[in-house]
């Protein structure tokens, strides 16, 4: 066994009744650990290799594809720790940057995706029972901030969950100081990621800036926010068990999800929860919904109906007569847009100072450009408004061609047309019957789903272009 030093010794203590407290392991588990080289993950196999034999340890290191030489450095590193200690190893090569452009995320967000997939992956092939990864306090304090700076709700100031099915996170109540210290006490070292240090990356500034900062304000900080974050997984499990018997009071899932209004005679804070609740399961995935997102819905009860709004994960809210109505991407509130017969019909782009009458009203559609405010304006699944300063090209009214696309974020982030329909789910034999509104090969309007974010209209916006779809 490897005999540590008194002062880490406690340390180490600390953490294995911490372990046994929350029934994270039993000395017959075998545990896949995600071991990248650096001084967290190293704590964990030193710790794990204390509570559990080398045979039921399965170290898992991955190299994301973006660091070149010292990827390769961390990888041999992690080999001959492995070998040093008699532990299985499991290496994977991954392309971050690739899977992170093909799924327009960021390569933080990819390389996550990837690696649990990877874990899971291997925790099946090798009859495993746990995933082990190696966060800590400061991943905590991290989390904590970057989501209140994105407006989260209470779900996602609660920190990092300890256990989180068959993950667990043995060192989330250890600080990264003292991790260091646990290492060097086992008489190990540890490699160092030189992209911790770039601010390219949102934890990163986070880390390297403003925690710093917030240290000397209080030096105890760090572990502050980690206790704050677990009060209010305390009392996120009370307004959590209020909301789910508000959401089956108030919310109807038998066509769509709709809310009935009168869930506003509700306290706020359970309506917020409510709300929160239903864009996640419309959505499918609770990451980046925040507050800004649950202010829009409640505004939207106030509105006239046939208001609509646009949310994350292309996800609309439209104001019915009773309440507010969740749609998911290609499903409509009225009409069937895609069996709309349609002319093909090209407007030219032309100076205007003053508003101008119809421009084109023929068959199903009228287009009509306007000068002036963008206050009040009356949009819905059958009207549309765009920026016309913003549209680069003639604009066609027209079916799908090869090359079109849609710009999907405010970052300018495109996707095919081709890949939005699949994604979306849309027979493919309905995809060539569905009209869309485009500039060039931009798509600014898929007729019966979704508009496009190139041309979106803003407060600046002077010149508008409404585009009307009419059922007759």
């Amino acid at each position: 066994m490897t005999i540590i030093i008194e002062d880490e010794m406690e340390s180490v203590e600390k953490i294995k009744l911490f372990i046994r407290n929350n029934k994270l392991l039993s000395e017959e588990d075998r545990v896949v650990a995600g071991i990248s080289g650096g001084a967290d993950s190293v704590c964990l196999l030193l710790l794990l290799k204390d509570i559990l034999s080398s045979e039921n340890i399965i170290a898992v290191h991955i190299n994301h594809g973006i660091r070149g030489e010292e990827a390769a450095r961390d990888e041999e590193f992690v080999k001959k720790l492995c070998e040093k200690y008699n532990i299985h190893l499991e290496v994977r090569w991954l392309n971050v940057p690739a899977y992170a452009k093909e799924n327009k995320i960021s390569e933080e967000e990819a390389g996550r995706i990837l690696r649990y997939e990877i874990f899971e992956e291997i925790r099946k092939e090798k009859r495993a029972d746990k995933i082990a990864v190696a966060h800590n306090m400061n991943d905590v304090a991290e989390t904590f901030l970057i989501n209140l700076s994105r407006g989260s709700g209470i779900t996602g100031l609660t920190g990092i969950r300890t256990k989180n099915g068959n993950i667990i996170r043995p060192l989330i109540k250890t600080d990264r100081k003292e991790i260091e210290e646990i290492v060097a006490g086992y008489g190990e070292r540890y490699v160092t990621d030189s992209t911790n240090k770039s601010l390219i990356y949102i934890r990163n500034r986070v880390r390297n800036k403003v925690l710093p900062e917030l240290s000397e304000v209080n030096e105890g900080v760090i572990r502050h926010i980690s206790e704050a974050a677990n009060r209010l997984c305390k009392i996120e499990r009370y307004v959590l068990k209020e909301a789910e018997k508000a959401y089956r009071r108030y919310v109807d899932e038998t066509k769509d999800i709709f809310v009935r209004k009168d869930i506003l005679e509700l306290d706020e804070v359970l309506v917020d929860e409510v709300l929160h609740m239903v864009l996640v399961r419309r959505a499918g995935r609770a990451r980046d919904i925040g507050a800004v997102h649950i202010a829009y819905v409640r505004e939207l009860f106030f509105k006239q109906v046939g208001r609509e709004i646009n949310l994350p994960y292309a996800v609309r809210a439209v104001r019915d007569y009773e309440g507010i109505r969740f749609l998911k991407e290609g499903k409509i509130t009225s009409g069937s847009f895609d069996e709309l017969k349609i002319p093909e019909l090209k407007l030219d782009l032309v100076e205007i100072d003053e508003v101008l009458d119809v421009l084109v009203e023929e068959n199903n559609i009228k287009l009509t450009l306007y000068n002036g405010s963008t206050k009040n304006l009356t949009q819905n699944s059958c009207i549309k408004w765009f920026d016309y300063d913003k549209i680069s090209d003639d604009v066609l009214l027209r079916y799908r061609q090869d090359g079109d696309y849609i710009i999907i974020s405010e970052d300018g982030a495109k996707k095919k047309l081709k890949k939005y329909f699949t994604d979306s789910k849309v027979p493919s034999e309905k995809r060539n019957l569905i009209p869309v509104v485009a500039s060039g090969s931009d798509v600014l309007w898929i007729i019966g789903y979704r508009t496009g974010e190139g041309a979106k209209i803003t407060r600046t916006t002077r010149k508008l272009l409404k585009v009307e779809i009419i059922f007759k």
